[in-house]
């Protein structure tokens, strides 16, 4: 499984607001059979004074008996040969051209998409981050708690927990918890900066956390295209 990297939308501007930070996400599941299966995926996370965006997040070990089918499931389908891993990703977004750039490491390949409908915007006007992210209505089967105020990575933070239960859909599992998912926020960064989600279909635990957090102001280059690489149109 190729690594996701969670980033601002390309129309979503956080001026002023310059950070670097280390983002690790742990991915544990389980097989029917009991067999642990875990996924270590590292990174960084910057955002520069302009609300442009750098992540990426690079595998580190992988532990679990393979087969080669599962092989092939790794591996991302960019028209290259199955038995080639993606094993990192890189994503740079702008918020004023309303650009997307996702960068293949591996691939020594860029893909560029871009938003037309995208503009600017600063979704701030005296609404935290905390609030923006939890307000608004919710579907009936989703519980949800404000879990206060604590520290985590020396930032404070504001927590709240989403439970979602079993709909109709989900047939016997109905009324069950089916997702947990607790978030704790930094309205100053305007970022998560701890996640957990579990997901007891799957028997999976995702943690999503930011460390080693900064306030400088990044370096320019990161958000410039690596030399080299080939550019194409995204599909």
């Amino acid at each position: 499984m190729p690594p996701v990297v969670r980033g601002q939308a390309a129309y979503d501007c956080d001026e002023g607001r310059p950070f670097s930070a280390t983002k690790a996400e742990y991915i544990v599941s389980h097989a029917p059979d009991g067999t642990e299966f875990k996924q270590d995926f590292r990174g960084r996370v910057v955002r520069d004074s302009n609300g442009r965006t750098y992540s990426e997040l690079r595998s580190v070990r992988v532990e679990s008996p393979r087969t080669q089918s599962e092989e092939a499931r790794t591996a991302l389908h960019l028209g290259h040969p199955s038995e080639l891993r993606i094993d990192s990703i890189i994503s740079i977004s702008d918020c004023h051209s309303g650009k997307t750039i996702a960068v293949f490491p591996e691939l020594k390949s860029v893909r560029v998409s871009k938003n037309n409908n995208a503009w600017p915007w600063n979704r701030w006007n005296g609404v935290s981050y905390f609030e923006f992210l939890t307000g608004g209505p919710r579907p009936a089967n989703v519980i949800f708690e404000d879990l206060g105020l604590k520290e985590v990575e020396g930032v404070p933070t504001h927590g709240y927990r989403e439970t979602i239960l079993g709909t109709q859909d989900d047939g016997e599992c109905i009324g069950r918890v089916r997702y947990v998912m607790e978030s704790w926020i930094s309205d100053d960064l305007a970022e998560i900066v701890l996640q957990i989600i579990t997901n007891l279909k799957a028997m999976a635990e995702t943690r999503i956390v930011l460390t080693d957090i900064t306030r400088e102001e990044p370096d320019a280059s990161l958000f410039e295209i690596p030399p080299g690489y080939t550019i194409s149109p995204a599909p």
